[in-house]
């Protein structure tokens, strides 16, 4: 019965993934990180990192390689940008499958994935797309291969596992090989398995490593150490490799450049999860709980029947992460498919009659304010528009309606779940997200260009002033700066992209021009109440404009 549900709600997940290809990149980030592998697309320089004409120090190569080598296959497009952070994802689900079934069972597994797939902060992670799909994969992989080869030292899971830790590292740096390195540690420690601990072969994995990981260090030699005289953030003589491989980790973990937000709230990643991990987050609480006393009973003793592989992880890194001042919501991805390991052998292990009350209580609570939620936003914020979304998004409720008599209590809790995230995500990502994206400027004027056939090669932006990373991915084009008081100089026709400001600044410098296109504009990656609410959205938003300038008029 519950592969059945499993079978017909995974396809309902995937018009759900396969939806989020073609939802538009949102700035500032994923239209951000599209723009430096355009850069990378549109000269053939897979060396370099360039953002906005400058040098990029902050992130190694691999999403932007992955995102170059798709634009040459299927075009610039949000498609093309998304598809490979997709297939990672496919692989960090199957990876979070094969590691449940490794420490729980194949049953355990099974729901881990769907836990992970269905989670709100892994389906959002591919519908914006930075760096958090393809790290966490990455990861997650690289931590099952290793435990494998440390349960059983097969050769090919080393070397998966070197290649899963390179993937993390050239996608975000040293946190990529530090979470599965805890992991094995954590897992061995646990078990007082030294012989396995200090077996020799373990010294092949920094050499395989470091062998996987040499393009990345290569390009950043190229781009930095070999040329001390570039000046990247007022400094000079700044070594690439020696940023990647330990600067980055000090600047995040001191958190003055990077996720400083936060950095008060020792309580940040705690409620961040709350949300993150919806609809299952209270359910792993409560899982968390019980395992945390069961480790404080036994004194942290080995028990054969008891992995330490998902709690200690997740601990550890939680607790770093928490400590430290650097804190952004993303960040918590990591950790998501251990949490639903996590959970899935706790709701495929023996529960009293209490504790399954007691949770499919806490789930009709759950679902009731995601639906209440649902509602608010898809009838008052932004009105359902097409009536098939409507229908689509009752196809969860009548699966779990439809299979709801034969199954028993657990297999309730996890089908309400299921079908829960199932209807919010299709709300989201049919009407939702598309028409709060109607909001975001750069799209609308870079159709806007395309219908007037305008040269995109006269296209501007004034420096020092607004830009739109939006604009340029959906024109496939990378503006070049201009200084303002020098429009007035040029000799033939040209477009500003530009705000508010910019167009004052003009007026300012007397520059003559007409208003080719105007639209409202709004950062829609970081919504506030007063955009949600339809009653002051329009004093939230600004404007953006393409302005034609004319010499001699």
């Amino acid at each position: 019965m519950l592969k059945k549900f499993y079978l017909l709600a995974g396809a309902v997940l995937g018009i759900i993934y396969i939806r989020g290809l073609y939802i538009p990149l949102m700035d500032n980030d994923a239209a951000h990180h599209a723009n430096i592998a355009l850069h990378m697309f549109l000269t053939g320089d897979f060396t370099s990192l360039v953002d906005q004409g400058q040098d990029y120090l902050d992130k190694p190569h691999l999403l932007f390689w992955l995102a170059a080598i798709s634009y040459h296959i299927f075009g610039v497009s949000a498609f093309a940008y998304k598809l490979p952070s997709l297939l990672f994802s496919l692989l960090g689900i199957y990876s979070t499958y094969r590691l449940g079934k490794l420490l729980y069972s194949k049953e355990a597994g099974r729901l881990a994935a769907f836990i992970l797939a269905t989670c709100f902060s892994f389906v959002l992670a591919n519908h914006d797309v930075r760096m958090d799909a393809i790290l966490t994969s990455a990861i997650i992989f690289a931590t099952w291969q290793l435990i494998a080869f440390a349960d059983t030292m097969r050769w090919k899971n080393i070397i998966l596992g070197s290649i899963g830790l390179a993937l993390g590292f050239a996608t975000k740096g040293i946190i990529g090989i530090a979470v599965p390195g805890i992991a094995v540690a954590v897992h061995l420690l646990y078990q007082q398995n030294w012989q396995t601990l200090f077996n020799p072969r373990w010294l092949l994995l920094p050499v395989f490593l470091f062998i996987f990981i040499s393009p990345v260090l290569y390009c950043y030699y190229q781009q930095f150490d070999l040329h001390p005289e570039k000046v990247i953030r007022g400094q000079s003589n700044l070594s690439g490799i020696r940023f990647i491989l330990w600067s980055q980790n000090v600047e995040r973990l001191e958190g003055e450049k990077f996720g400083s937000v936060a950095k008060g709230d020792p309580f940040f990643f705690l409620h961040t999860f709350l949300w993150a991990f919806i609809p299952w987050s209270l359910l792993t609480l409560a899982a968390y709980w019980k395992r945390l006393k069961k480790f404080i009973e036994k004194k942290f003793r080995y028990n054969p029947e008891r992995e330490i592989v998902t709690f200690g992880t997740a601990t550890l890194v939680f607790i770093i992460i928490s400590i430290s001042n650097f804190k952004l919501p993303h960040y918590l991805n990591i950790l998501l498919p251990l949490f639903a390991i996590l959970l899935a052998g706790y709701l495929t292990g023996p529960l009293r009659n209490k504790q399954q009350t007691d949770l499919f209580i806490t789930q009709i609570i759950t679902a009731c304010i995601l639906l209440v939620f649902m509602i608010v936003l898809n009838l008052w914020v932004f009105p359902v528009r097409q009536w098939w979304v409507i229908i689509l998004a009752m196809i969860p409720a009548m699966l779990y309606f439809g299979f709801q008599h034969e199954a028993t209590r657990v297999q309730r809790i996890i089908m309400l779940s299921i079908a829960t995230a199932l209807m919010c995500n299709i709300f989201l990502s049919f009407s939702f997200y598309p028409q709060m994206l109607s909001y975001q400027a750069g799209d609308a004027l870079a159709d806007f260009v395309a219908k007037e056939h305008i040269d995109t090669r006269r296209i501007y932006y004034l420096q020092e002033h607004e830009r739109s990373n939006s604009f340029e991915f959906c024109s496939a084009t990378l503006l070049p700066e201009i200084p303002t008081a020098q429009v007035a100089a040029l000799h033939q026709p040209c477009w500003i992209v530009t705000g508010e400001r910019g167009r004052e600044a003009l007026i300012n410098n007397k520059v003559s021009f007409k208003e080719a296109k105007q639209v409202f504009h709004y950062r829609v990656s970081r919504p506030k109440v007063n955009f949600l609410d339809p009653q002051s959205r329009v004093d939230q938003l600004s404007r953006f404009y393409l302005l034609s300038i004319e010499p001699g008029k």
